[in-house]
C-alpha cells in the first residue's frame, strides 16, 4: 500500500531537528557498482554527480508538478537537483577538511527522531519509505548530509557570529511595540539570486524576470511549481517552503513585509544580499506568552559527567546517587562539590553565580525554577551528565523585561546571523571548488 503524499512530506519535513534544515524529496538510489557505470553529468573536485543521482534528486519536484510538467519544466528541475547534489558534495568535502566524520549511529539516531516526529516506529517508518517508493541508503545519505552540514556551522560559522547589546536592546524595542501582536508565519520563497555588486543590467534582468513569475502568480500559476523550476534557493525543489519564522529571525527588509499579512497572500519582491525574494504567506499563527513564572536564580551545582566511570565509585548515576544520600544524612554541599564534582565551578564549591532565562540547558533550567531557596533536586540528568542542584537565591522577574527576554533574544539573532553567514560561504565554497558539468 503507497503511503500518502502528506505522509511523504511530513516524513521529509522533520528530516532535519536543527534551526537550518534542507528537505529532500529522494525518491530512488543506484547501488555503489550502478553508479561506477551511470553517466557522469558532474564532476565535482575528485568526485562525481551520477544522472541517475539528479533524476532521484528531481523526481518528487517532477511528480508534484503533474500534468503541467514540460520539457522546459523538466530541464530546469534537473538543473536545480543538479545544483543541489554539487552543494551536497561540496559540503561532504568540506566536513573532511574539518575532520567531520558522521558515523552510522548517528544517523540511526535521526531516523529515530524522524519516527518519533511522525509518530511511528522505526520499523513503520522504514515500510512507510519502502511503500512510497524511497531508498533507503539514498534517504539515509540525506540525512548525513544534514548531519554535516550541522556540524560544518557549528564548528566553521557559529565562532564567526557575535551579537551586540545594542542588536538586543533593538529587537527588543521592536518587538515589544504597542499593538503589536507576537506571531510567527509560515513562508514560501521564490529567489532569483542577484549579488550586491550587480550591474545595472543584471538588476533589470533580474526584476524582469521577477516581474513574469509575479504574473504568473497573479494568473493563477501554482507558486510550488514555480519555486520547482525557477527559484535559485536550494528550498525549491520542496515547492520554496522555508519554514516558520518569528519577528527578528528575518532580515530586516522580510520581516517589513512579512507579518501582518494574510494566509494566501504574496509579497514582494524584495531585495536582500541574496537577491530578489517572492514571498507567500502559507500560514500564520500567533505565540502566546508563557504563563511561567521567570526567575533570575543564584545556585550551585555537582556535576558528575557522563563517563565517570570506575570499579571503586560505579557509572555516573551510581555516583551521584550515592551523594544525594550523604546529602539526606546532612552532609555539606559546598564540600561535596569541591570534593567530588566534575565542573571547573568545584573549587567554588560549585557556585555558579547567577543566571537568568535561557542560561543554562532547559532541564538544568527547568529544575532550578521548582526549587525554593535552601533546597536541593534530585539527581538530573543533561547532556552535560548527572547534577545535584541547590538553589541559594532566587528573584521573579517581569516576564516582558528586557532581562528576562535577553537570552531568547540573543539567540534569535544569532541563529539569524549565523544563516546568513552560512549562505554566505558555501557560496564562497561554490566559487572556489572545480566543477565540470558535462
Amino acid at each position: 500500500m503507497k503511503i500518502t503524499h502528506t505522509l511523504s512530506v511530513s516524513i521529509y519535513k522533520f528530516a532535519s531537528v536543527s534551526a537550518f534544515a534542507l528537505l529532500f524529496f529522494v525518491l530512488s538510489a543506484t547501488s555503489v557498482q550502478a553508479r561506477m557505470a551511470d553517466r557522469i553529468v558532474a564532476v565535482v573536485d575528485d568526485d562525481v554527480v551520477t544522472q541517475t543521482e539528479v533524476e532521484a534528486m528531481a523526481r518528487g519536484a517532477i511528480e508534484r508538478m503533474g500534468a503541467k510538467l514540460d520539457k522546459g519544466a523538466y530541464r530546469l528541475i534537473l538543473k536545480k537537483a543538479l545544483d543541489q547534489l554539487v552543494m551536497q558534495r561540496l559540503r561532504a568535502q568540506k566536513a573532511q577538511t574539518y575532520g567531520i566524520e558522521v558515523t552510522e549511529s548517528e544517523v540511526d539516531q535521526l531516523m529515530r527522531q524522524v519516527a518519533r516526529k511522525n509518530q511511528m516506529t522505526l520499523a513503520g517508518l522504514k515500510s512507510a519509505l519502502e511503500m512510497d517508493s524511497v531508498d533507503m541508503d539514498l534517504y539515509r545519505e540525506e540525512l548525513r548530509d544534514q548531519v554535516i552540514k550541522r556540524q560544518l556551522v557549528q564548528k566553521v560559522i557559529r565562532p564567526l557570529v557575535t551579537v551586540s547589546d545594542q542588536e538586543i536592546a533593538d529587537l527588543y524595542q521592536l518587538t515589544n511595540k504597542g499593538g503589536v501582536k507576537p506571531e510567527e508565519v509560515h513562508l514560501g520563497q521564490i529567489l532569483v539570486r542577484l549579488s550586491e555588486s550587480a550591474s545595472s543590467y543584471q538588476v533589470d534582468e533580474a526584476k524582469h524576470k521577477v516581474d513574469l513569475l509575479l504574473t504568473q502568480i497573479r494568473n493563477g500559476e501554482s507558486f510550488a511549481n514555480l519555486a520547482s523550476q525557477y527559484s535559485d534557493d536550494s528550498s525549491g525543489l520542496n515547492g520554496g517552503e522555508i519554514g516558520w519564522f518569528q519577528r527578528g529571525s528575518l532580515s530586516k527588509e522580510m520581516s517589513q513585509v512579512v507579518f501582518g499579512r494574510s494566509v494566501g497572500q504574496v509579497v514582494g519582491p524584495v531585495r536582500t544580499a541574496q537577491g530578489l525574494h517572492i514571498l507567500k504567506i502559507l500560514d500564520r499563527r500567533n505565540v502566546s506568552a508563557s504563563s511561567e513564572k521567570i526567575y533570575r536564580i543564584r545556585a550551585s551545582h555537582i556535576l558528575i559527567r557522563h563517563g565517570s566511570n570506575s570499579p571503586e565509585k560505579g557509572d555516573a548515576r551510581t555516583q551521584i546517587d550515592l551523594l544525594h544520600q550523604r546529602l539526606k544524612k546532612g552532609a555539606s554541599f559546598e564540600a561535596l562539590a569541591k570534593q567530588y564534582s566534575d565542573d571547573t565551578t568545584a573549587k567554588e564549591g560549585g557556585d555558579l553565580g547567577w543566571f537568568g532565562p535561557g542560561q543554562m540547558v532547559p532541564t538544568f533550567e527547568q529544575v532550578a525554577n521548582s526549587l525554593e531557596p535552601g533546597h536541593y533536586s534530585q539527581p538530573v540528568r543533561t547532556e552535560f551528565g548527572w547534577h545535584l542542584i541547590l538553589v541559594n537565591e532566587k528573584i521573579e522577574m517581569d516576564p516582558n523585561s528586557l532581562d528576562a527576554r535577553k537570552e531568547v533574544l540573543k539567540k534569535q539573532i544569532h541563529e539569524k546571523k549565523t544563516q546568513e553567514r552560512y549562505n554566505q560561504w558555501l557560496r564562497d565554497v561554490r566559487m572556489r571548488a572545480f566543477v565540470e558539468l558535462h
